[in-house]
């Protein structure tokens, strides 16, 4: 105990806490450094059952993919593309309690409790040099009263919209809050998007050169135009979004199957998107000698 950390042995952690961990330091070591590597038949006996290793492992797995990756500025680059729909999902379901943007709500309601202040002010001018004349006929106590109700009616408006525009300004304080809470979210969501968008583009044109017979039924032929082909290549990436689990919200009830399911509707927006891709023509001649049965000839 006395060769660990003071800051351990001096807890009396050096036996439950210290030892554990130096022996899982001191493996993470061999694995990192390529001595396990170097010398596969070696057998390596750790003590304490390897201390912290065997909880440690797939976390020191991680740190090592994103260890080499950081050469490349893209650390998502390594990630199997099952996370990365994984982490957009998580990422989704964090900033999906964001609240509400009310910016608008705030203009609207601003703008019409200026309109109702507008209203009251004159009404209120009225009634008060009605007020101070010394005599009142009856025409003048029934215009009071009518002023005195529309004042009243203006004013229970004016605290309605008073009280739903502070409700709209503490949401947009609440959404500012969140918003700088979570910037590493929002920032991680729109690496994450990216990079998926570039693994789906790749996984397409590898499907455009071996299309399955799936596809070929969904989307018709290959096209050799470049334009249908990348025509084409969109159909086939709504097809993957859907197989990936990407079409899908997490936090939202599913369809009703009679209403069709995600399979279904991912399908119909594939075909589509396809339907841009003139169908092939055959030449003329080809035709009219088959109507002709001179290709029997």
């Amino acid at each position: 105990d006395r060769d660990l950390d003071p800051r351990i042995s001096n807890l009396g952690l050096g036996f439950g806490f210290g030892m554990p961990t130096e022996t899982a330091a001191a493996a993470a070591a061999l694995l990192s450094a390529g001595t396990v590597q170097a010398a596969p038949a070696a057998r390596i006996v750790l003590a304490h059952g390897a201390g912290a290793l065997p909880a440690l492992l797939p976390r020191l797995d991680r740190g090592q993919h994103l260890a080499t990756a950081a050469d490349t500025g893209d650390p998502l680059a390594l990630w199997p593309i099952e996370d990365l729909v994984t982490e957009h999902h998580r990422c989704t379901d964090v900033l999906a309690a964001c609240p509400p943007d009310r910016s608008h709500d705030i203009t609207a309601l601003t703008t019409r409790r200026h309109d109702l202040q507008a209203e009251i002010e004159p009404l209120g001018y009225r009634y008060n040099e009605l007020a101070d004349r010394r005599l009142k006929g009856p025409g003048t106590r029934s215009e009071m009263r009518d002023l005195r109700d529309q004042i009243i009616d203006l004013s229970a408006g004016l605290d309605r919209l008073t009280t739903e525009l502070d409700s709209a300004r503490r949401d947009a304080g609440a959404r500012e809050h969140f918003q700088t809470d979570h910037a590493h979210e929002a920032a991680l969501l729109d690496a994450v998007d990216t990079e998926i968008d570039d693994r789906l583009h790749a996984r397409a044109l590898q499907v455009a050169e071996n299309p399955s017979a799936y596809h070929l039924h969904i989307l018709g032929p290959v096209p050799d135009q470049p334009d249908h082909l990348a025509t084409w290549i969109r159909g086939a990436t709504i097809l993957d979004r859907h197989y990936l689990g990407l079409d899908r919200e997490p936090a939202q009830r599913e369809r009703s199957p009679l209403l069709g399911g995600r399979r279904e509707k991912a399908e119909m927006m594939a075909r589509l998107e396809v339907m841009a891709i003139p169908p092939e023509v055959e030449p003329v001649q080809s035709t009219i000698e088959q109507d002709l049965g001179l290709d029997l000839i």
